[in-house]
Order: C-alpha cells, then structure tokens, then sequence
C-alpha cells in the first residue's frame, strides 16, 4: 500500500467511474490479498446494491464471482463492519481509487 488516499472518505460508489477493465481485475480472485477477497467485496458491496447492479452489468463475465461474494455475507453484518469493509477494500486498491475526480 501506499497510503495515496484516505479510504474513509470514499465509498464503493466509486466503482461506478470505473472502466470495464478495472471492473474486471477487482472483481476477480486477487492472489496477493492477504485474507479472504471474496468475502471482503461482498461486504463491501453489501450496502450498494446499486453498485453491484452496475457491475453485473458492465462486466457480465464476472457475475459468477461477485454473486458468489454477496452470498458470503452473513445476514448479521452491520453497517459498522460492512462500512469497514468497504475502507478496507478501496485501501487495497488505493492505485484505482486515486485517479482525479473520484472524490
């Protein structure tokens, strides 16, 4: 990480500026995520259903994963960890999130 950005003040509404290729790579396996990714984006995405809509629609290809990671989200999830998810997702990929005019 380089701590370009401050992950709290965005959130997963950023994806929506994102170019298909983009898409692409953040909604797949990342091998060098040290932890669970698919669990991570399905919290993260918990609260935007919009988002995830937006995603299935852009990169279809990758529907099979990013269902796969909602329903990994258990029902008891609260917006509290669900909302640290998502800074914890967006630091990970911190190089994406810090292009101009995402904030």
């Amino acid at each position: 990480m380089y701590n370009w950005i401050i992950p709290e003040e965005y959130t997963m509404d950023t994806l929506l500026y994102f170019d298909r290729w983009v898409l692409k790579y953040l909604l797949s396996d990342q091998e060098d995520y040290q932890g669970d990714h698919p669990m991570l984006l399905g919290s993260a995405l918990s609260r935007y259903p919009h988002v995830a809509d937006f995603c299935r629609h852009k990169v279809p290809e990758c529907v099979p994963y990013l269902d796969a990671a909602l329903a990994l989200v258990p029902p008891e999830l609260d917006a509290e960890a669900a909302r640290q998810a998502e800074t914890d997702f967006l630091r990970h990929h911190e190089t994406f999130v810090s292009m101009p005019g995402l904030r």
